[in-house]
Parts: structure tokens; C-alpha cells; sequence
């Protein structure tokens, strides 16, 4: 009964998300955050009419958290993406990095089981939960330094989206580690509070995109001054180590 309590008012305030969304007309601006609601609410959809049968919950549990942790990703490349708009060479950057890390952490989480039979299923799940949530996590506090730094003014879309999602990893991060140490006997405070956070964080998403509010223009380009003197100094000591490198040896 509670989970099915939980995932009602879940998919209650998704919906809501989706239609103040529509009626804003800016669905189209924030495409994957509303790619991720209306993911998660499909989700919740097929987990409520499952969850009479705790066998094929469980089941089915793990694989759509998966791919909601890699849809989650396109939702910190949302956030750089509206952040870093005003510094087009720095959120290129931040992009490849981004792209390249999560990249290999899902090939080698996919392939590990393949290759070792020693960690237990559930172990290997929750390790790579925690992995995908901690780099997430790293990169999420990188750009919150980033706009403290560079003082980069946030709309109430995005300063919404940022403390919404910030709660969600904070929250989750905390109790997959936890989970990971105690064991099973903290599974049943696990599912309860991490549905929980995620409400709290639907929350503070309904209120922040009731209205359209994108983030004013910054007053000066700094961040990109910044990096783009980071580029030319990067450039010029590569082109000097390759000098040094195709030197004759004597």
C-alpha cells in the first residue's frame, strides 16, 4: 500500500510538471528534464500495476532505476547546457568530458558481470548505483562552483532544476552508500527514503517551472576569457612537449 501511495503521488506531480509544461509552451526549452519526467511517470505506471506481484517488482526495479540513472545523466548535460549557453568553448569541454566519463563507466559496468562471478548481483547493482551517482554527483559541484565563482545569474528554471536534482543526488548517493555497507537489513529505510527525496525534489521542480524563467544574460564574459586563455596556453605547451618529442636525438 505505501508503495503504491508513493508512486500515485509521484506520477501526480510528474503530470502536473508535464502539463504546466505544455501550457507554458516550453516543453521544447528544458527537452530532456521533460524527457525525464515523462520517462520517470511511464516508469511509475508499469511499477504500480506490478507492485501486487513483489517477484516481478523487484525484477523489473533495478533495470528501469538503470536507465533512469542514464537519462539522469542528460539531465546534468541540460543543466551545463543552460548554465555554460553564454561560453559555448567552456560547455564544449565540459560535454566531452562528461560524455567520455559516464561513457566508461556504463561499458564497463555492462561488461563486468560478463567477466567476474565473485560479486553478487545485488552488490554489483547497488556498486554501480553508487558509481553513476557519485560521478554525477563530482560533475554537479564542479558547474555549482563554476556559477558561485563566475557569480552566473540563474532564472528560476534553472536555479529550481539545480536545487531539485542536487537534493535527489545528495539524497540517493548518501543511501546507496549506506546500503552498501549495513547490507539488506537497511533495505527497507533505502525504499522508503529514496522515494521520498525524489517527491521533495518534484516539489521544488512544479514550483520552479510553473512559469517560464530562463537565466538572465550574464554582465561579462569572464568564464569564456578564462578559458580560452586556458586553451591557448594548453595548445602552445602541447605544441612545445611535440617539438621536444620529434627532436633528433644526438
Amino acid at each position: 500500500m505505501m508503495v503504491l501511495a508513493v508512486i500515485g503521488a509521484t506520477s501526480a506531480i510528474r503530470l502536473l510538471i508535464l502539463l504546466r509544461g505544455y501550457l507554458c509552451e516550453i516543453l521544447g526549452k528544458y527537452g530532456w528534464f521533460y524527457f525525464y519526467i515523462s520517462s520517470g511517470l511511464f516508469f511509475d505506471i508499469v511499477l504500480g500495476f506490478i507492485s501486487a506481484h513483489p517477484a516481478l517488482y523487484l525484477k523489473l526495479y533495478w533495470p528501469f532505476e538503470f536507465v533512469t540513472m542514464a537519462i539522469g545523466c542528460g539531465l546534468v548535460l541540460e543543466i551545463f547546457k543552460h548554465v555554460l549557453a553564454p561560453y559555448p568553448g567552456a560547455d564544449r569541454f565540459a560535454r566531452i568530458v562528461y560524455l567520455i566519463t559516464f561513457g566508461i563507466i556504463f561499458v564497463v559496468g555492462l561488461i563486468y558481470p560478463y567477466v567476474t562471478t565473485s560479486v553478487p548481483t545485488a552488490s554489483y547493482q547497488i556498486g554501480l548505483g553508487r558509481n553513476v551517482r557519485l560521478t554525477q554527483t563530482v560533475f554537479f559541484l564542479v558547474i555549482l562552483a563554476i556559477i558561485i565563482h563566475y557569480a552566473i545569474p540563474l532564472g528560476r528554471n534553472m536555479s529550481g532544476m539545480i536545487y531539485g536534482y542536487g537534493l535527489y543526488l545528495g539524497t540517493n548517493l548518501m543511501t546507496l552508500a549506506v546500503r552498501a555497507y549495513v547490507g539488506s537489513n537497511f533495505n527497507t529505510v533505502w525504499r522508503a527514503v529514496q522515494p521520498l527525496s525524489f517527491m521533495a525534489s518534484l516539489l521544488i521542480w512544479l514550483w520552479a517551472f510553473w512559469v517560464y524563467a530562463p537565466n538572465p544574460k550574464p554582465p561579462r564574459p569572464t568564464l569564456e576569457v578564462d578559458y580560452e586563455a586556458l586553451a591557448a596556453r594548453t595548445k602552445e605547451r602541447m605544441e612545445a612537449l611535440r617539438s621536444y618529442l620529434g627532436r633528433p636525438k644526438k
